[in-house]
């Protein structure tokens, strides 16, 4: 009965040092493990059961020392990894900032061009508009001079023509 209760002890502190996804199959291991052990740590001495289970239990135990030790590698590798993945992330991080900067860059560097351009764009439009301006005023002012210059050959043909009839009449 002592191997019994010794069994069920090293199987709650294996449930306890690992994680354990099925208990039965927990308790199959760790008997047939007692059960190996036992065959094995056999002497011949008269208590062959009390060897076997000294002899198990130091295994056991040093089977557990063994698996905490990875235990705690797997943890500390575990912490690595997310401390690199951390970085790694940050990296990223800045790199994109980087990368957008860039393209805010680039668009105040297009923002300014198609402004300059535009600017270029109205100062040809507004100085077309004041060609076009000049040349209208020309046009007017050459109207003006011909309606003037019509006026006065009609006031003359008139003044002409009331001459000739007033010599004709009186004359």
């Amino acid at each position: 009965m002592m191997a019994q209760e010794w069994v069920e002890d090293l199987e709650k502190d294996l449930a306890e040092a690992v994680e354990v996804k099925n208990r039965d199959s927990l308790h199959r291991y760790i008997s047939r493990l007692a059960e190996h052990f036992g065959r094995t740590g056999e002497s011949g001495s008269g208590q062959p059961e009390l060897a076997s289970v000294t002899n198990f239990g130091a295994q056991i135990s040093t089977l557990l020392t063994e698996i905490r030790a990875i235990n705690a590698r797997i943890e500390s590798m575990q912490i690595s990894m997310d401390k690199r993945f951390e970085e790694l992330t940050h990296y990223m991080d800045k790199r994109f900032e980087a990368v957008d900067k860039r393209f805010e860059d680039m668009q105040k560097s297009m923002d300014k061009r198609f402004e300059a351009v535009d600017k270029r764009f109205e100062d040809m439009q507004n100085s077309m508009e004041k060609r076009f301006e000049a040349v209208d005023k020309r046009f007017e002012d050459m109207n003006k001079r011909f309606n003037g210059m019509q006026a006065l050959l009609a006031l003359g043909f008139t003044v002409l023509a009331t001459m000739m009839t007033v010599i004709r009449l009186f004359g």
